[in-house]
């Protein structure tokens, strides 16, 4: 991190490689949306490197608002190989009134092979101490707050406009009560038709999906 709030960053992403790959492809977005604004990523000096630091031959392309850098990886055979994508990132901090921010998504999501791992390092300009600092950290799907506020929002009234109308139903006397139960037994037995449709068992409770072999379900190893 810099002092004018550009970000230099180097991503070192090790590469399980299973069958012949001529080398590898990284997606970056050229922009997110944060609380309703549009922030745009001004990327620079995109370099990607061996375990050796030695320049790999690299193209870069522009589609659909992102940056997509393709890089050639000898001997990608069968193997495990770390390449370093380097670039520089123009403001990368944002200003606010009463602090200055980071947001980023450190591993992104256009990855189509699973992630065994991630660590992130931010290097904080000289003078700034460990006290100045707070710190926060985000997993799962782009997007699942939002979906799961979105979910609550029309969950809670829905509820209670369910709630009053089988109130009424049942104040009515002993048919609306009939009425009410009936309904309850035909949704008890659509929700249970549902879930049988895919069992809860050990195999569909886990976080992550079983990994893949890379050659059947790479999107980012260049055939």
């Amino acid at each position: 991190m810099n002092r004018d709030g550009s970000l230099v960053v180097r991503e070192d992403v090790t590469f399980d490689f299973r069958g012949a790959h001529q080398g590898i492809f990284r997606r970056i977005p050229l922009s997110y949306t944060r609380e309703g604004f549009e922030y745009p990523h001004i990327l620079s000096g995109i370099g990607v490197y061996d375990d050796a630091n030695h320049p790999l031959r690299t193209e870069v392309s522009y589609p659909n608002g992102s940056v997509v850098i393709k890089a050639w990886v000898p001997g990608a055979v069968n193997t495990k190989k770390t390449v370093s994508f380097v670039y520089h990132v123009r403001r990368g901090v944002l200003g606010y009134a009463d602090h200055d921010e980071l947001y980023w998504n450190a591993t992104g999501t256009e990855w189509n092979v699973p992630i065994a791992a991630a660590e992130v390092y931010v290097t904080l300009p000289t003078g700034i101490g460990d006290a100045e600092v707070r710190t926060a950290g985000f997993t799962g799907p782009l997007g699942v707050a939002g979906r799961m506020a979105v979910a609550w929002l029309l969950t809670l009234p829905a509820g209670a406009v369910v709630g009053a109308a089988a109130a009424a139903a049942a104040a009515s006397g002993t048919a609306g009560t009939v009425l009410v139960a009936a309904v309850l037994v035909i949704a008890a037995g659509v929700i249970h038709g549902l879930s049988r449709r895919r069992p809860v068992t050990a195999a569909t409770v886990n976080d992550a999906p079983p990994a893949r072999p890379l050659a059947a379900a790479h999107a980012h190893a260049a055939a």
